[in-house]
């Protein structure tokens, strides 16, 4: 459900800031977001975030001990990793990786879509419906792909996510300029950051259990997030002066396409009883 308000998010509020924009100044709207932020969600996360009683289960994790301190039937045989242990196992950095490729290929693209909607023949003006059908995508997947992977490997999930980003790639390189396939651009793309949103919630706990949680994913985020300040100056060496970008779609695909194989090939590793 998080990573569907995240997907919710992009819907929403790229629309309003934009307004909010206009009618303010950027110097206004920042000071109505702080504004807002002050006076409305930092109290609503002070009365939702309270802190986990001692008696309460983590959400997915293990019941807490019985009497005599006992664990409770159900949970001896999840897998248990501290990050040292993690950090030894080569499939960590190979989910590393391959969660890593798509915020590096998604920021890199919204960075500079206005000079590729205009190399590739959409015109700019196009840019906020595409934007909006990215959003309405991302919304879709990131829910649909929450309850399908709780039947199938995440690793699959990781691997159909860069299938769209590789297919999203191929519709910019191949378009003839008709403006309505900016849409459909527009939806794989949105389409592929949800099911991979979803794709790196599970993947973590599934491969390396709750009891290092926090500091594993916390890593791989702080990692993932690092990858979207490499996209934009990486495309921009690629493109050139002349903004054709023939080249960078060329390299992103490719290394979407790499990232599809290497999730194909990844399995979870040798689990310790907890």
């Amino acid at each position: 459900m998080g990573g569907l308000g995240y997907a919710f998010g992009e819907l929403v509020f790229p629309k309003l800031i934009f307004e909010m924009s206009q009618a303010w100044g950027w110097r206004g709207s920042l000071w109505a977001i702080a504004g807002a932020y002050v006076l409305v969600v930092a109290p609503l996360y002070r009365v939702a975030l309270r802190p986990r009683r001692a008696e309460e289960a983590m959400d997915g994790g293990p019941a807490p001990a019985a009497p005599g301190g006992v664990r409770v039937e159900g949970h001896e045989d999840d897998p248990s990793f501290d990050v040292k242990a993690a950090l030894h196992t080569p499939v960590f950095w190979g989910v590393l990786g391959c969660v890593s490729v798509l915020p590096l290929v998604v920021t890199a693209l919204i960075f500079h879509q206005l000079a590729l909607f205009e190399d590739v023949g959409w015109g700019q003006a196009q840019v906020p419906a595409a934007f909006v059908s990215f959003a309405l995508s991302g919304v879709f997947f990131s829910y649909a792909a929450g309850l399908v992977l709780e039947r199938v490997p995440v690793r699959l999930g990781i691997s159909v996510g860069m299938i769209f980003a590789v297919a999203a790639i191929a519709v910019a390189a191949t378009s003839s300029g008709a403006p309505a396939v900016s849409l459909l651009y527009g939806a794989l793309l949105g389409g592929a950051s949800g099911v991979l949103t979803s794709s790196n919630a599970l993947i973590w706990p599934e491969y390396y259990g709750i009891e290092a949680l926090g500091a594993i994913k916390g890593g791989g985020n702080a990692v993932r997030n690092g990858s979207t300040a490499v996209g934009p100056p990486l495309v921009a060496w690629l493109i050139g002066e002349a903004a054709h970008f023939e080249r960078a779609l060329v390299v992103l695909g490719a290394m979407s396409a790499l990232a599809v194989v290497l999730a194909l090939v990844m399995r979870p590793p040798a689990r310790t009883s907890a």
